[in-house]
Formats: structure tokens, C-alpha cells, sequence
């Protein structure tokens, strides 16, 4: 009984393991012009990303996929507060401080970049 508890741990472990990956791939291959490592990276959050997460990036690609109005803006920090919380992030930031973060630019700086 013990070995069939301590293999679900590791194989619960494992996916975990795998979802992180597939999240840090995915905001990677945002920054890149990379065609097939954003396929990959939308493969392996397919395969691995909570609800919340597929969702955000759902609603991310509605809203066209870039960083450039508002809206968009809104749509790609909701992608990183979702990980956050699948990760189990509790700390709450604001939208800018996490754009910030994100992008090495204030929110209002963004279109002047």
C-alpha cells in the first residue's frame, strides 16, 4: 500500500514538474519569433496547463495574441496570474507591476518602446 501511495506522489510530482515547464515555455516562446517553439510551447500546455491557464491564453489570442493595446495588456497579465495560482502564488499585484515585470517596461511606456 505504501509503494502504490509514495508512486502516486512522484507521479503527481512529475506533472507538476512538466506543467511548470510547459508554462516558463510558453512566456518564452512569446518573446520569440520562433514558429515551432511556440508550437511546441502550445502543445505542452495543451497537454499540461490547468483550465485558468488555457483559458487566459484563450482569451489572450482573442484579443490578438500581441502586447500592444490595453486590453491586451490585461489579456497577458491574466496569463501570468494564472500560472501564478496553479503554482501557487498568493501574493496579489497589480496588472502593472506584473507587466512590469514581465516586460522591462512600465505599462505606459509599452507603445513608446
Amino acid at each position: 500500500m505504501q509503494y502504490l501511495f509514495n508512486r502516486k506522489i512522484a507521479q503527481e510530482g512529475k506533472f507538476l514538474d512538466r506543467r511548470l515547464e510547459a508554462y516558463a515555455s510558453y512566456l518564452q516562446s512569446l518573446s520569440s519569433d520562433n514558429l515551432d517553439a511556440n508550437i511546441v510551447a502550445r502543445h505542452q500546455l495543451l497537454a499540461y496547463a490547468s483550465d485558468p491557464v488555457l483559458e487566459a491564453v484563450c482569451e489572450f489570442d482573442r484579443n490578438g495574441g500581441y502586447v500592444r493595446t490595453d486590453g491586451q495588456k490585461k489579456a497577458f497579465v491574466e496569463i501570468i496570474r494564472a500560472v501564478r495560482r496553479d503554482a501557487g502564488g498568493r501574493a496579489r499585484f497589480s496588472d502593472q507591476d506584473i507587466f512590469q515585470l514581465a516586460m522591462f517596461t512600465k505599462w505606459e511606456n509599452w507603445d513608446k518602446a
